[in-house]
């Protein structure tokens, strides 16, 4: 076993440490926004770990990885330190709590004047609409992969069909018909939207056992398809669900801090 280990390795633990190096990287960027500390320990493992000596570019730096080092762990917008203290004042004078304010984090901009925005109720209906259409997509991709059939359509005449390799059936109407209907010739009767071709072509399938073999494989490929629409709009309702919560953190915290300028503004004219 230890000889196989020295000539065989596999590819997919190979590539799994500079993906997660470059998925750390980017999870960084996306959060403090810069890399520059990362660049900095860069150029001490490059150049040394000799310290700066021009005390305006010490603070400077010191600045920086203060910055980053905010907008990592709280995910809200600042620029310098100026920003950051009026934020951090923000907070503080209208008892705005750092979770609350994470959560609300895309409608917080200390550059703005009222420094929080109001979601509109256009985001709000917008975002119920993007969860209602994704439990839809999700209750098809259920279905559509818990299926024993497949859903075939034919090229001629563009006609869908349901079919298990034994019985071929409509979608939404109520006919079918199998190989013993084949055999009477009752199909011909039935208004399937097939040409008479293709019903040769269907019942000739179904008596080889061909229509088996493909519907066997056309289940698996739908099932496939199925999971993977299904996934993708289950993380898109998820990442809904996520939004609407910031986005009423964002009400609550737009409804609090305008009562409070509110009741200031009162207790002045008083």
């Amino acid at each position: 076993m230890d000889k196989l280990n020295y000539f065989l390795q596999s590819p997919i633990l190979s590539a799994s440490g500079p993906v997660a190096l470059i998925l750390m990287i980017s999870l960084f960027w996306w959060r403090a926004g810069s890399v520059y500390s990362l660049l900095e320990r860069l150029w001490r493992l490059i150049a040394g770990s000799t310290d700066v000596s021009d005390a305006k570019l010490k603070a400077f730096m010191r600045d920086v990885r203060d910055l980053e080092r905010f907008r990592f762990m709280y995910g809200l917008r600042v620029e310098s330190k100026i920003e950051l203290h009026a934020m951090l004042d923000w907070l503080k004078t209208h008892s705005v709590g750092i979770a609350d304010a994470q959560h609300a984090k895309k409608w917080i901009n200390i550059k703005n004047e009222s420094v929080i925005t109001k979601p509109t109720p256009k985001y709000f209906l917008k975002t119920v609409v993007i969860i209602s259409l994704s439990l839809v997509v999700l209750g098809v991709s259920k279905e559509l992969g818990s299926s024993k059939y497949a859903w075939l359509t034919m090229k001629e005449t563009k006609t869908s069909f349901l079919t298990d390799g034994q019985t071929v059936k409509a979608i939404w109407s109520d006919w079918s018909f199998n190989a013993g209907q084949c055999a009477l010739d009752q199909v011909q009767s039935m208004e399937t939207g097939f040409s008479d071709k293709e019903i040769t072509i269907l019942c000739n399938a179904i008596k080889t056992n061909e229509m088996a073999e493909f519907a066997k494989s056309s289940v698996k490929l739908q099932q496939s398809v199925a999971f993977a629409v299904g996934l993708s709009a289950f993380l898109l309702m998820f990442i809904q669900f996520i939004l609407l919560h910031a986005a009423q953190k964002a009400d609550a915290i737009y409804s609090k801090v305008s009562k409070l300028k509110l009741s200031e503004s009162q207790n002045i004219q008083s």
